[in-house]
């Protein structure tokens, strides 16, 4: 898969709707057989499953969400709503 596509796609990822602007996104490109099956194998212990999907593919774009990059919330409600905004902006990218 040419890079081009990869940070085409990654790039769009980025312009999801955000709480405050935060972008609370990461990426991580899995590029190497190593690397990929690691992932498959990792997230195929915490499931219960393996995927063979997942292990066909050339390439796996792996996003994550980082709760760091909200606003501190003075109170425990807020700071509740404030992670879950970061949540959905994580689906929405």
């Amino acid at each position: 898969m040419p890079r081009s596509s990869l940070e085409e796609a990654i790039a769009a990822a980025y312009t999801a709707w955000t709480p405050h602007r935060s972008e609370p996104w990461r990426f991580s490109v899995l590029v190497s057989e190593a690397a990929r099956r690691g992932y498959i194998a990792a997230i195929g212990q915490r499931r219960g499953t393996s995927d063979e999907v997942l292990a066909a593919a050339p390439v796996l774009i792996v996003a994550w969400l980082s709760l760091e990059s909200g606003n501190s919330s003075p109170d425990a409600g807020s700071a509740r709503g404030e992670r879950e905004m970061l949540v959905l902006s994580g689906g929405a990218a």
